[in-house]
C-alpha cells in the first residue's frame, strides 16, 4: 500500500494548488494594471517636454542667427509635433501662443516677442511636467492599493489553506481501516 495517495490528500493538495493559482492570477492582474498605468504616464507628456526643449534650443540658435534655416526647420517641426500631441487642458492654447509668437517674432524680431515666445514654450513644458507628476502620483496610489490587496488576498489564501489542511489532518493521520 505504500506509494498510493488517497483521495483526501489529493483533495487537500488540489485545494492548495487552486489557492496558489488564484493568488498568482490576482497578483499578475494588478501588476499588469500597474505596468499599463506607468507606461502611459509619461509617454505623451514627455514627448511634449522634449519638443519644448528642442524648440528652445532652435529658438536660441535663431536668436543668435535669424537666417539659420536648419534651426527654423527644427523649430517648426517640433512645433508641429507638439500641436499633434496635445494631451492636457490648456495645452492647445499655449501651443497656439507659441505658434503666433513665433511667426510674429520672425516678422519682427523684438526682444519682448522673444520673451513671450520663450514664456509660451516654458508654459507648455511646465504644464506637461505637472501632468507627469500628477499621473505618477496616481500610479503610485495604484501600486500601493495593489500591494495591499495582494497582501490581503495572500494572507486569506494562506489562512484558508492552513485551515483546510488542519481540518483534514486528523483524517489523513487515521489508519486506512478507520477511514473506510
Amino acid at each position: 500500500m505504500k506509494g498510493k495517495v488517497n483521495i483526501k490528500t489529493v483533495a487537500i493538495l488540489s485545494f492548495q494548488l487552486i489557492i496558489i493559482m488564484a493568488l498568482a492570477w490576482f497578483g499578475t492582474t494588478y501588476i499588469n494594471e500597474l505596468s499599463v498605468s506607468s507606461s502611459n504616464i509619461i509617454k505623451d507628456n514627455l514627448r511634449s517636454v522634449e519638443y519644448c526643449d528642442s524648440m528652445q534650443r532652435a529658438l536660441y540658435r535663431l536668436h543668435v542667427n535669424a537666417n539659420d534655416l536648419s534651426s527654423r526647420i527644427a523649430f517648426e517641426n517640433n512645433l508641429q509635433a507638439e500641436e499633434n500631441n496635445i494631451t492636457e487642458q490648456g495645452e492647445k492654447e499655449s501651443a497656439d501662443a507659441i505658434k503666433n509668437n513665433y511667426f510674429e517674432w520672425m516678422k519682427t524680431p523684438a526682444e519682448s516677442i522673444y520673451s513671450e515666445l520663450t514664456g509660451s514654450i516654458n508654459s507648455v513644458s511646465e504644464l506637461n511636467i505637472a501632468a507627469i507628476e500628477k499621473k505618477n502620483a496616481a500610479a503610485q496610489a495604484v501600486a500601493d492599493t495593489a500591494n495591499k490587496r495582494i497582501l490581503i488576498v495572500s494572507l486569506l489564501g494562506a489562512v484558508a489553506a492552513l485551515l483546510f489542511t488542519f481540518a483534514f489532518i486528523g483524517q489523513l493521520m487515521q489508519p486506512k481501516e478507520d477511514i473506510t
